[in-house]
């Protein structure tokens, strides 16, 4: 089993344990559903959002989801407008706002602009006065998210699981340390790694949130 392959199943464990049939969710990087088809089998009369930047996934979303899940063709970041972004054409999950470590692949890049906005503003929109969860894979960009994610946080205090890995995150100039103490600091909210929140582990110290970080050994976390 490959370590996506591990966090996937452990992900899946999460919302199974988690998640009620009236869970409101939320999908930061739908990619191509995989996430928000587990959002479905767990909390089918939850109110769910995906946001995905990438025109195309955004027309299979629709056309698989929609009115079900409303899909937001956007980015989210900590402000509104426009951004540019690099959609990676052969390897469409590392597509980001910023170009970053393709582990030798050979990458087909092209630039594209597309809109953004933030998570409170979004909800704001939508009517949704709650999240129960909210998963962020955003290829580096997930301070980002979760500065324009705050208010949400801090009221609705749901669960975060997101990616936070060495080969993205240094292109946003983003430390596990400011991860951290975003969390801890402005959210009164501990981090552990997938697996030990399921058996009930201890939360990482900040220490231990730097080493997981700067060896490689984890790049998929929870905050709660």
């Amino acid at each position: 089993m490959s370590k996506n392959q591990k966090y996937d199943a452990l992900l899946e464990k999460i919302l199974e344990k988690k998640l009620n049939s009236n869970s409101n969710c939320v999908d930061v990087g739908s990619h191509k559903g995989e996430i928000l088809d587990l959002f479905i089998k767990y909390a089918p009369n939850g109110k769910h959002i995906g946001f995905e930047p990438i025109p195309h996934l955004v027309n299979s979303l629709r056309e698989k989801y929609s009115p079900e899940i409303v899909i937001k063709e956007c980015g989210l970041s900590n402000e509104s407008g426009q951004k540019e972004f690099t959609h990676v054409k052969n390897a469409e999950a590392f597509s980001g706002f910023k170009e970053r470590d393709y582990q030798n692949r050979q990458v087909d890049l092209e630039t594209i602009t597309v809109n953004i906005s933030t998570l409170d503003k979004t909800l704001e929109e939508e009517n949704i006065q709650s999240i129960d969860l909210i998963k962020i894979d955003v290829e580096g960009a997930e301070m980002e998210v979760l500065q324009g994610s705050e208010k949400t946080i801090k009221e609705s205090n749901p669960l975060v699981i997101f990616e936070h890995g060495k080969g993205a995150a240094e292109f946003y100039s983003t430390s596990p340390e400011e991860v951290f103490n975003f969390f801890s600091e402005r959210c009164n909210m501990a981090i552990s790694t997938l697996d030990g929140y399921l058996i009930d582990s201890a939360p990482l110290s900040k220490e231990q949130f730097k080493n997981c970080f700067t060896d490689g050994t984890e790049y998929y976390f929870i905050g709660h």
